[in-house]
C-alpha cells in the first residue's frame, strides 16, 4: 500500500470534491508507476483488485491510513494520532522507503513526496495540496 494516506486530509481539510477526485485519479497513476518500480513492470496490481484496494483506502471508514490523513487534516500532530491507534497505519512508515525506490528508478511520485512532507517535515496539508495543484500540467 505504501503511502496511501496521500492527502486524505483534504477530505476533512475542506478540499472541494473536484480536487479530491483529481487527486484520486492522479493517485491511481502514481500507484501504477509504483507497481512498475516494485514489480519490474509486472501487471500484477493494475486490475480491478488494485483499483478496489485504492478506492477502499480512499473511502473506507476502516482504513487506518485514511484515518491518519483525516486527523492530520484536522490539525492533529502525527505523534498524537499514532499514539491513539491500536493498529499500524503502514503508509506512515513506508513513505520514505517508497520515495527512495522511486528515486532509484527515476519515477516521479508527486503525491507521495507531499505526503512525506506532511508526515515527516511539518508541511501543512493545505500547502501540500497547493504544491500539487500548482505543478505544471503534463501528460501522465
Amino acid at each position: 500500500m505504501s503511502a496511501r494516506c496521500k492527502l486524505r486530509c483534504c477530505i476533512k481539510g475542506g478540499g472541494p470534491i473536484r480536487i479530491r477526485a483529481a487527486h484520486r485519479l492522479q493517485d491511481r497513476n502514481g500507484h501504477q508507476r509504483r507497481q512498475d518500480v516494485e514489480d519490474g513492470g509486472l501487471d500484477r496490481d493494475h486490475g480491478l483488485a488494485g483499483l478496489g484496494d485504492l478506492v477502499l483506502t480512499c473511502t473506507g471508514a476502516l482504513s487506518r491510513n485514511r484515518q491518519v490523513g483525516i486527523e492530520l487534516g484536522k490539525g492533529r500532530a502525527l505523534n498524537d494520532i499514532l499514539a491513539g491507534m491500536r493498529m499500524v497505519a503502514e503508509g506512515v512508515g513506508t513513505t520514505a522507503a517508497l520515495l527512495a525506490l522511486a528515486s532509484e528508478a527515476k519515477v516521479e511520485l508527486p503525491i507521495t513526496e507531499q505526503v512525506a512532507a506532511i508526515l515527516h517535515h511539518g508541511k501543512s496539508p493545505r500547502e501540500a495540496i497547493r504544491a500539487i495543484m500548482d505543478r505544471p500540467q503534463k501528460r501522465e
